[in-house]
């Protein structure tokens, strides 16, 4: 109980770091597979070559089986990153063991150590990752974003952003980051009104609002290296991307950046899964 306790927090760590989303019966029965592979590991005896394929295997097939990898490499690169934070999830709980003996005698393993350290690994992983993924950002890629609402359209440059993985909890499209200055110009007052408002920290004005735009309204959660928060956002009629002198159009969600953020000189951040030359 105590490996499938822990192996479970590590696949919630891993999906936390991954912004992926998993069911609770998807973890447990991955948490369970790991668990039993480690009691057979228990049972017959194996070299150290062979155990450490066949944790290695064991890894892959729980991060296959939660996160469903659509590539030879995303799954290479989760079962990493799962394997890292298992690591240093042990090491964690190593050094708490060996802090609690005071040098004399063999360290003593807690339960409530083993627990806690995939806990308290997930918050600096997450921040260190998010770090990383920023320098890996592709943004040469460039077209033109624009967006209808309510019989205005709003036309902005547009920039691939590979580390863009927002999605809107309730129906799950992806999200457009917009920079808010450029926008605003050419939203309809209204709804600029209640951007501005937005960006000054006053949420409570969101109430003027007319029902037909009121019920597009949305709240995007989002996750950065310097901070978190809610973004405003909008569900608006249509979205399109020009690429090569082809408009595509696509559902997506848009979401208007905070604070004085300016999204790479470019006016808009499409996700991966929205550029047409993906």
């Amino acid at each position: 109980m105590l490996n499938f306790g822990m192996n479970w927090w590590l696949l919630w760590a891993t999906a936390l770091l991954l912004r992926k989303r998993a069911r609770l019966w998807v973890l447990c029965g991955g948490a369970a597979f790991g668990a039993a592979c480690a009691f057979v590991g228990l049972v017959v005896p194996l070299t150290l070559t062979r155990e450490l394929i066949l944790k290695g295997v064991v890894a892959a097939t729980m991060v296959a089986f939660c996160f469903r990898p659509n590539t030879w490499w995303a799954l290479i690169t989760q079962t990493a990153i799962f394997v890292a934070l298992s690591a240093f999830s042990a090491g964690l709980t190593y050094a708490a063991a060996l802090s609690s003996t005071g040098g004399d005698g063999w360290p003593l393993v807690h339960w409530y150590l083993v627990a806690a350290s995939p806990l308290l690994a997930t918050l600096p992983l997450k921040r260190l990752w998010s770090s990383l993924a920023a320098c890996f950002r592709a943004t040469d890629a460039a077209g033109r974003f624009r967006f209808r609402l309510g019989g205005a359209i709003v036309e902005l440059e547009a920039a691939l952003d590979t580390g863009n993985t927002l999605l809107e909890p309730l129906t799950y499209r992806p999200v457009v980051v917009v920079d808010t200055a450029l926008a605003a110009e050419q939203l309809p007052p209204p709804l600029r009104g209640a951007v501005e408002r937005w960006q000054e920290d006053d949420a409570t004005q969101l109430m003027p609002l007319p029902d037909s735009l009121m019920c597009k309204v949305t709240l995007i959660p989002y996750t950065t290296v310097a901070a978190s928060g809610l973004m405003l956002a909008i569900r608006p009629d249509s979205c399109e991307v020009e690429s090569r002198g082809i408009w595509y159009t696509f559902e997506a969600v848009v979401a208007f950046a905070v604070g004085d953020v300016r999204l790479a000189g470019k006016g808009a951040l499409l996700p991966q899964a929205l550029w047409p030359l993906s």
